[in-house]
């Protein structure tokens, strides 16, 4: 018998049959269930004119959202793999579309929190590329950056598909009616992740003959003993600050700098676009230079995007626009495979999800401080210039902590193939 989440060991053929089919659902969780959270921006715009909140108010929605997704990363992990993949996805899927059917329905404050920044971001990070990432990394021993930027390329792909959908459905429905058509496309993926999803193979565990795993909280102590786990803790912060307290209002943003809502629409678009080919990029470029060097590419391309928008906050110009554009939608979500193929040489094992889970709290603390903090600094002084400032710092800040993880012990383990050996 195998333990919950962890399929019979199987031969090389149908192994790679089945690896290849988990990329490919994993691919389409992250493009649909990315794709519609990366279009909030859309519906932040329709928001502020409906409910006629402050910029502070609507984006802490998002705030909670991310903070949801981030901090439920240990729950999340023990969920995956107390009952296997599978279920644990479709769980994911029906709240995420029932989150957002119920968004539609909402009619104050507390109602679009609940719905949205609770039920929908559960659904979210049930679906999340963190969790995809331990499902992955166990499938595959080689080539991790690779095959994990390939199924988390979803994301950007997800947006720029699904950016101008969305916002065809708000013109055509309003954005109540476009939320009630974005659940019936995330419940589509029920299909593809029941007849597909499957729980990693049992794989050599790295343990001495005779000796126990360990329970998931004690390795999870264990990790908060080490460098790498802090260090990987801080990368995720000052990632998720700077890349989303940029994304959930660089729309808004576009508009107040008198350009159309069409514009500001193909940005979010060609971001996605561009996020999808950044990952596959910085991927390859992880597996074959390594993390920092693929780190380092994509954190400068974050920061130059950044800081195009600070200058444009003074002299708007579509030139800018397009460096903004084509330099973070290049960095934007592509060190996320990086820190999972990083975290998977410092941490693996049985109880990787949880501790990876753990790691990613710092994602969901920034991801959830930089949308409230941009739009509180524009209600404070009327403008984003401290935001672009704050996001291009935290971009170089990222950097380094990705670098002294890199360099920093996990928990040693031997390598499966010394244990086989």
């Amino acid at each position: 018998m195998t333990r919950p989440g962890v399929g019979p060991a199987v031969d090389a053929g149908t192994r790679r049959r089945l690896a290849n089919g988990v990329v490919i659902v994993s691919f389409l969780n992250i493009a649909i269930s990315q794709g519609i959270h990366q279009s909030f921006p859309l519906f932040y715009v329709s928001m502020l004119d409906d409910f006629g909140w402050s910029r502070a108010a609507t984006a802490a929605v998002f705030s909670l959202s991310m903070f949801i997704t981030g901090s439920s990363g240990p729950l999340v992990g023990f969920g995956l793999q107390t009952l296997g993949a599978r279920r644990w996805f479709c769980l994911g899927v029906l709240a995420l579309a029932v989150g957002l059917a119920a968004t539609a329905r909402v009619s104050s404050g507390l109602g679009l929190y609940l719905a949205y920044g609770l039920l929908a971001a559960l659904g979210l990070a049930a679906l999340s590329w963190s969790v995809h990432g331990v499902v992955l990394t166990a499938w595959f021993q080689q080539h991790r950056g690779t095959v994990t930027a390939i199924a988390f390329s979803g994301a950007g792909l997800g947006a720029m598909a699904l950016a101008p959908v969305s916002q065809a459905f708000i013109n055509a429905f309003g954005w109540r009616g476009a939320l009630v058509a974005l659940a019936g496309v995330a419940a589509a993926l029920l299909v593809p992740n029941l007849r597909w999803m499957r729980d990693p193979p049992e794989t050599p565990s790295g343990l001495s003959p005779g000796q126990k795993p360990a329970g998931a909280w004690v390795e999870v102590r264990q990790a908060l003993g080490t460098g790498a786990f802090w260090y990987g803790f801080a990368a995720f912060f000052f990632v998720a600050l700077g890349s989303f307290s940029i994304q959930p209002h660089q729309a808004a943003f576009l508009v107040d700098a008198g350009f159309s809502t069409t514009v500001a629409a193909a940005v979010v678009s060609a971001v996605g676009l561009l996020s999808f080919a950044g990952r596959l990029l910085f991927g390859w470029v992880s597996d074959r230079y390594g993390h920092v060097a693929s780190a380092t590419a994509s954190s400068l391309c974050s920061a130059v995007g950044t800081a195009a928008l600070l200058l444009m906050s003074w002299r708007p110009h579509i030139a800018l626009v397009v460096v903004f554009t084509v330099c973070f939608g290049l960095g934007f979500g592509t060190r996320s495979p990086v820190m999972a193929s990083l975290a998977a040489t410092k941490f693996s094992g049985p109880n990787f999800g949880v501790i990876f889970g753990a790691m990613t709290l710092g994602h969901g603390s920034g991801g959830a401080l930089g949308p409230w903090l941009a739009g509180w600094l524009f209600d404070m002084t009327g403008t984003y210039r401290w935001v672009f400032l704050i996001a291009t710092v935290a971009a170089l800040l990222g950097n380094v902590g990705i670098f002294l993880a890199e360099h920093s012990p996990g928990l040693a383990r031997p390598h499966p193939a010394e244990v086989k050996a």
